[in-house]
């Protein structure tokens, strides 16, 4: 049977890559479409700082035979005033993340970080409008992805 990754299974791969950094007290996934979604969830979440993916889009080539999917990973922490040596803050969590997707040299050789088969690199990352008490960043994954024969 020829096919694609599951979503869902993508989404949780990404989120247990974040989870590994320790820095989240939660790291999860949701099957949002839109931001205020997204939102809705984070103002029911008290304990900062946290990590959402949700997949963002995918686009198929002709013959869809391949596709490239964006993964966006929402950043959110308490806002702290300070200067950088005193607060770690969502920039450094970003950083963090973003770190979960970069090749890595090795002994062995340059080493690409995978999820589901799929070489995830860090695209773009932005600060998102948020409430004036917590810090919040998107950070997009981009990796194209083969159709599979089983």
């Amino acid at each position: 049977m020829e096919r694609f990754a599951r979503l869902q299974d993508i989404a949780e791969g990404v989120a247990d890559r974040i989870r590994e950094i320790g820095d989240f007290k939660l790291v999860t996934y949701a099957q949002a479409t839109n931001g205020e979604q997204v939102w809705k969830m984070l103002q029911a979440m008290t304990n900062l700082p946290v990590a959402i993916v949700a997949i963002g889009t995918a686009d198929f080539d002709e013959e869809a035979l391949k596709r490239q999917i964006r993964v966006l990973v929402f950043v959110v922490g308490t806002f702290q005033r300070g200067t950088a040596a005193e607060a770690r803050g969502v920039w450094q969590l970003v950083e963090s993340v973003t770190d979960r997707f970069l090749p890595e040299m090795t002994p062995d050789g340059l080493v690409r970080p995978e999820v589901c088969g799929i070489e995830f690199v860090p695209a773009s990352w932005s600060p998102i409008s948020s409430p004036g008490t917590v810090s919040a960043c998107s950070l997009s994954l981009e990796g194209i992805e083969f159709m599979n024969v089983e």
